[in-house]
């Protein structure tokens, strides 16, 4: 314990050492911990004490149990409301386990894929890998990150967002770590700038790039008319590939538009 810096820079600070407590296995699969911190002035706990605890054990079970089930009605009731506003939906949890999908993100099975063992992946392999990036490096960073979706012969092209899910809002999900929102492209417009920018997190200066060339413009015309040099038009594209997840041109015009990307093979 004096080597234990939980010790040294909190508990024995704080007149505290000894400590009783229990782990629940939770139905969803979760472990819940009690803690009860005991001031060191009184010493460790007694097999008296212990026993009392016991006793209550079943109630915190059962507690725990209800507050889970609770928070994940509550997560269920935000996707569902969300599926009623015509938005495809899920909340990930710990080790990106589903906590709660809508039927509208379910009716996706060309563009989404449900696995095994409660987890969510793309039918993409690079929108996959995307994906599988973006949740791992959410305990690192919390900016929502945005992956292109490719139309299918039944679907239209698409956007997933990932939305961390810090502090209080994953006591509001049942500890969840992000909520994902897919924004289908089903126009047959061109995307504005603005929405551009916020579909895919790119800068003001990359989504006026992409939106010319999605009209159909080439790299020079699309200089002339923003009055950049071919160069810084090409710097702004290297973003614009990164962030939607292609490497070709044609290949972006086919995202922004909505229409099949060309056959890789």
């Amino acid at each position: 314990m004096e080597r234990s810096a939980i010790y040294t820079t909190f508990f024995f600070p704080e007149g505290l050492g000894y400590a009783a407590g229990s782990i629940l296995p939770m139905p969803n699969g979760d472990i819940a911990v009690f803690d009860l911190e005991r001031r060191f002035s009184d010493g460790p706990v007694s097999a008296e004490e212990i026993a009392r605890l016991d006793a209550i054990r079943p109630h915190l079970a059962r507690a725990a149990a209800l507050s889970t089930r609770l928070n994940l009605e509550k997560a269920r009731a935000v996707v569902e409301a969300l599926g009623q506003a015509g938005m495809p939906a899920a909340v990930l949890g710990a080790g990106d386990r589903i906590l709660a999908a809508n039927q509208a993100i379910q009716a996706l099975p060309q563009q989404v894929v449900f696995l095994a063992h409660g987890r969510l992946g793309l039918s993409d392999p690079a929108s996959n890998q995307l994906l599988a990036t973006t949740l791992a490096a959410l305990g690192r960073r919390d900016s929502t990150s945005s992956i292109p979706l490719p139309p299918t012969d039944e679907a239209a092209a698409g956007v997933l967002h990932v939305l961390p899910l810090p502090g209080g809002a994953r006591d509001v999900f049942n500890g969840a770590k992000a909520l994902l929102i897919v924004t289908q492209l089903d126009r047959p417009t061109s995307p504005t700038a603005e929405l551009l920018t916020g579909l895919f997190d790119l800068t003001p200066s990359e989504a006026k790039v992409a939106r010319s060339l999605s009209e159909g413009h080439s790299t020079d015309e699309v200089a002339a008319a923003l009055g950049l040099s071919r160069e810084t038009v090409r710097f702004y594209l290297k973003g614009v590939f990164a962030k939607t997840g292609v490497s070709r041109q044609v290949d972006l015009v086919a995202l922004l538009s909505g229409t099949a990307l060309p056959n890789a093979g």
